[in-house]
């Protein structure tokens, strides 16, 4: 018990530290050696706007964050080892010392890290020496995809963050999607079925999602038992009750509902009674179509039947884009039991080398729904492959990279990916020159 209120402790104290560490240690990408790669420009674009878009006082607080960075670093490789150090050196021979040597320069230099060590698995020499070439969360989340949105800033805004919304819009494009009987906002069940008029919900399992959520938090699967009854394994309401429950928790967070839908029956087998999706990662090309330049399959694993997020210790693929056939499977690589899988580990099926259903509808169904989106320059967008068609599940406007590089098991900074970010760079670039 004690040991493991020191373990949530560490972890807290881990995040903590790594908010205050990353910010000041971007400005340092500007002592990079140039070497004409695509990963370096937008390592160094980074730095400039963010020194640019400082005020003397912020630059200020910079600079002495800077100089306390050093101190900070050394602590945090030390948590990290003492969190991660153990495993890896038990999985490939790689000493404590060493893992401390190898993290040493890059933390007191370079904005890195030491999760993304463990993440990218950097403790392997062949993807040490290619550490320049990833993209960063820092550099991505906190930073490019906020200045590309400037390129389009004249036009309206589309909405993908806000799920009923981004309902709307599929709809009215006719884009395969999964629909949203119902919502619950500040008290009040507001039903979205323009075909009926009844306060009830259908009967069929359903699935009640934070209208603002993300990486599967707080979604919670109730399956229809009949008799117009509902249960989440734990306990059984009726529709009222059920309804009444959610009036209550959305003056919290508002919800809504969408039916429960089932996997491709080729993808059972791996789907842990979770719905599986892919995460596509599309781009606009230099030409104005859309291009798809990563794609992972999610899986459910162990005794999780609800979501597949990596968040909810899931596990993922690399797609073939040309193929869609599947890779390796792994999670994020920080925690004890973290491998590279070729079969499922609860399912037992095979997952190396799975051919996905309906691939090519998918890749056309990521295009389209794009071109409806187009304001936005780059989505992850997550696709759920059924029996006879792959349906939009949802779309993230900052799609994370971390996960693309980790299960693609190489950067993803001087691949096409960069190389259009650097494309679109260059117009905001150009775009501020102007104004």
């Amino acid at each position: 018990m004690i040991f493991s209120t020191y373990k949530i402790r560490l972890i807290k104290t881990i995040k903590i530290m790594k908010k205050r560490f990353t910010a000041p240690f971007s400005l340092n990408w500007f002592f990079l050696r140039q070497n004409g790669s695509s990963a370096y420009f937008i390592h160094r674009f980074q730095s400039r706007e963010l020194w640019r878009r400082k005020r003397w006082f912020a630059r200020l607080v910079l600079c002495i964050k800077q100089i306390l960075a050093p101190f900070i670093g050394l602590i945090i490789i030390c948590l990290s080892i003492y969190r991660n150090g153990w495993i890896v050196k038990k999985r490939v021979g790689k000493s404590l010392t060493r893992q401390f040597l190898d993290q040493v320069p890059l933390a007191l230099t370079y904005p890195f890290l030491p999760r993304w060590y463990y993440i990218f698995e950097l403790y392997e020499d062949r993807k040490y020496r290619l550490w320049k070439d990833y993209l960063y969360r820092f550099e991505t989340k906190r930073g490019i995809y906020s200045y590309l949105k400037r390129i389009y800033q004249t036009k309206p805004r589309v909405h993908l963050k806000n799920k009923i919304k981004f309902n709307e819009i599929c709809h009215r494009n006719n884009l395969a999607h999964i629909p949203i009987f119902a919502s619950f906002l500040q008290g009040q069940y507001i039903n979205l079925n323009n075909n009926s008029s009844v306060e009830l919900l259908p009967s069929c399992d359903l699935f009640f999602k934070p209208t603002l959520g993300r990486g599967g938090y707080g979604i919670e699967r109730w399956d229809y038992v009949g008799e117009g009854k509902y249960s989440n394994n734990s306990k059984v309401l009726p529709a009222a009750e059920l309804i009444d429950q959610f009036r209550i928790l959305s003056h919290i967070k508002p919800f809504f509902v969408q039916p429960r839908i089932k996997v491709h029956q080729e993808l059972e087998d791996l789907a842990n009674g979770a719905l599986s999706t892919i995460r596509v990662v599309s781009i606009e090309d230099e030409h104005g179509n859309y291009e798809i330049t990563h794609a992972i399959f999610r899986m459910a694993v162990g005794n999780n039947h609800t979501v597949d997020n990596f968040h909810a210790g899931g596990i993922a693929a690399a797609v073939n884009i040309e193929t869609g056939t599947l890779g390796l499977a792994s999670d994020i690589g920080l925690n004890r039991n973290s491998r590279w899988h070729e079969i499922h580990p609860t399912t037992h099926a095979k997952i190396l080398g799975r051919q996905l259903p309906l691939w090519k509808e998918t890749c056309e169904l990521v295009k389209q729904a794009h071109s409806h989106f187009g304001v936005r320059l780059i989505i992850g967008w997550d696709i759920a492959i059924c029996s006879n068609k792959p349906v939009i599940v949802e779309g993230n406007g900052r799609p994370d990279l971390d996960i693309i590089q980790r299960i693609g098991q190489r950067p993803a900074g001087n691949e096409r990916l960069g190389q259009l970010l650097v494309y679109h760079l260059k117009r905001y670039i150009k775009n501020e020159t102007k104004n």
